[in-house]
């Protein structure tokens, strides 16, 4: 079902896009795509780097960067709730595999984090395709 919405919004949105809209030509032209990709990282990476980085505008960069991240996916077929999906599933398997090993003394304590970790909703591993997320682009 996540799969027929998004492919339904992308059908949507070149049907009902401007032919001279940004979106429209970042998809019919894919060095575009990819060149306006690579420069929202180095935005977003600079923004990362800084001594000390305003919030709003790390906020502001990391959206245009999964913006165009998620728009660079669907042109190639690959829905955003797919990878989601993955890392959902990379962290299940990481906690049951903590689960099985033996707990020693010695084992070192893992990198603390500088702020909390939340994944997403489990409602994301639900491979039923049963589910109806929203998610189209704004842009």
């Amino acid at each position: 079902m996540a799969k027929l919405y998004f492919e339904r919004a992308r059908q949507a949105r070149q049907q009902v896009a401007p032919d001279d809209s940004y979106t429209t030509e970042l998809l019919r032209v894919p060095n575009k795509l990819t060149k306006k990709l690579g420069e929202e990282f180095a935005e977003f990476l600079q923004e990362v780097c800084a001594a000390t980085p305003d919030r709003d505008r790390l906020i502001s960069e990391a959206a245009d960067l999964k913006y165009f991240a998620d728009l660079a996916l669907v042109a190639k077929g690959i829905y955003p709730i797919e990878v989601v999906r993955e890392d959902m599933r990379r962290n299940r398997a990481a906690a049951e595999q903590k689960a099985i090993s033996p707990s020693t003394a010695e084992s070192p304590e893992p990198p603390k984090r500088s702020a909390p970790y939340l994944p997403a909703p489990a409602a994301f591993l639900d491979d039923d395709e049963g589910d109806d997320f929203g998610g189209g682009f704004a842009h």
